[in-house]
């Protein structure tokens, strides 16, 4: 077994010394206080957690600005004319071309 003394001691001086601190502080009353548990809500047909006021002017702000987002999409698209894509072999023919290669 090739344990080193020193690593076990200084591990146990830590834990030691984290728990006098823990039990001084809880004593004291200056440890950090305990988070409170979330409050359980139970909804039924007709609770409102927002209300409708709130709710329809974040709906109006989200789109908003989508409509302000796709309207600057688009002026940026008509900026830059987009060049036709390539003619590759790999896709279907053009009806043009099925019809010659038809025997």
């Amino acid at each position: 077994m090739d344990d080193d003394p020193a690593v076990s001691r200084r591990q146990f001086f830590r834990g030691l010394a984290g728990d006098l601190l823990k039990a001084v502080g809880e004593v004291t009353g200056l440890a950090e206080p305990q988070p409170e548990p979330p409050k359980v809500i139970n909804l039924t047909q007709g609770d409102v957690i927002v209300p409708p006021e709130k709710q329809e002017a974040a709906l109006s702000d989200l789109f908003g600005f989508l409509e302000q987002l796709g309207a600057q999409k688009q002026d940026e698209d008509e900026e830059t004319p987009s060049e036709p894509a390539p003619a590759s072999g790999t896709g279907p023919a053009p009806a043009a071309e099925a019809e010659h290669s038809q025997p």
